[in-house]
């Protein structure tokens, strides 16, 4: 009994002594903030310090919550609301559940992008009725936040990926359905290419550097990989069922490059040199800068419940976030 009892004391002290290093590590590397993320149809405020949630939202009857952006006060959010029963999303700025006011309602819209100053909220649009793709293509639009003057920003189709403001707030990096990354100047509409091959750009705080999905393939494959992108249903379900031959027969080896093993690149823009940071990973979302820009925040697909991991820049380690699932939106001071 007495051996028992003291197995379970060391036990004890070694999880304590665990938890504790993990909350010092984190406090001396600088891991300080909080990380908004959707849980089970809800918004939540993951705290870095004392690694505890606090529940913003809550779930609603019907109503799923998509994605979401929150204002530079860091407590008003924008969120894509949608309504399970007809599929209509809704964007709506919310500041408590008594203050909630609807910006715009489309039938499509995703990955509100709040600007800088907070006077622009760039997102997706998509009709779904036009094209016949199993990937539908989306476009760049940007509305007031008060629900005024709602612009379309490019005629470019767009994969489906949250659009990232430079900190000047007059340019946008976004990523086309032929995995070329643009940067968009709002006012002139001018578009130049920046990434030849990558999708799910995020510029850092300091507006010097671009984050994004790659692969290190060849051209073969990065080829296919766009063609993959951009086939019709038909296409897609007789590739599926491998009907189709030629150069579709190997989708097994498209679709893992395509969907699993995207490693994490850096662009340095002043110098246009790319870094790749990290291994390959199932990952879909954007990545998330750390306030003070060395660290990656990213949304793991990998696991049965999303884990959220942050990476260390300088070091190329993964730390997973414990006891903590969703899909990671936001990372404020």
């Amino acid at each position: 009994m007495i051996r028992i009892l003291l197995v379970m004391s060391c036990i004890v002290v070694f999880a304590v002594s665990v938890f504790g290093a993990i909350t010092e590590k984190r406090t001396a590397a600088g891991l300080k903030g909080f990380i908004d993320h959707v849980y089970d149809y809800s918004i939540r405020s993951f705290d870095l310090l004392t690694l505890k949630n606090r529940t913003i939202t809550k779930k609603r009857p019907g109503i799923s919550i998509g994605e979401f952006d929150t204002m530079p006060d860091g407590q008003i959010k924008i969120i894509i609301l949608q309504n399970l029963d007809d599929g209509m999303t809704q964007m709506v700025r919310y500041e408590s559940a008594e203050k909630a006011q609807p910006i715009i309602n489309k039938k499509f819209i995703a990955w509100p992008a709040v600007s800088p100053t907070g006077k622009l909220i760039a997102y997706l649009y998509s009709d779904y009725s036009k094209g016949d793709k199993w990937k539908s293509d989306w476009f760049l639009y940007s509305v007031n936040n008060n629900g005024q003057t709602d612009v379309k920003l490019s005629e470019r189709a767009l994969d489906r990926c949250k659009p990232s403001w430079f900190p000047n707030g007059k340019q946008i990096a976004v990523s086309s359905v032929n995995y070329k990354i643009y940067v968009i100047d709002i006012n002139s509409k001018k578009e130049n290419v920046v990434i030849d091959f990558g999708t799910c750009p995020s510029v850092s705080h300091d507006g010097n550097q671009i984050a994004y999905f790659s692969h290190e393939i060849d051209e073969s494959l990065r080829k296919k990989i766009v063609a993959y992108r951009n086939m019709t249903s038909d296409e897609y379900n007789q590739m599926v069922s491998n009907k189709m031959g030629h150069k579709y027969r190997d989708y097994s080896r498209i679709e893992n490059a395509y969907f699993v093993r995207k490693a994490i690149y850096i662009l340095n823009i002043k110098s246009g040199i790319s870094k790749r940071v990290s291994e390959g990973l199932s990952v879909n979302d954007s990545v998330i800068w750390s306030p003070d820009d060395n660290y990656l925040l990213l949304n793991n697909e990998g696991s049965i419940n999303t884990k959220m991991n942050i990476l260390d820049i300088r070091s190329g380690k993964l730390m997973e976030i414990p006891d903590v699932a969703g899909s990671a939106m936001v990372w404020r001071k």
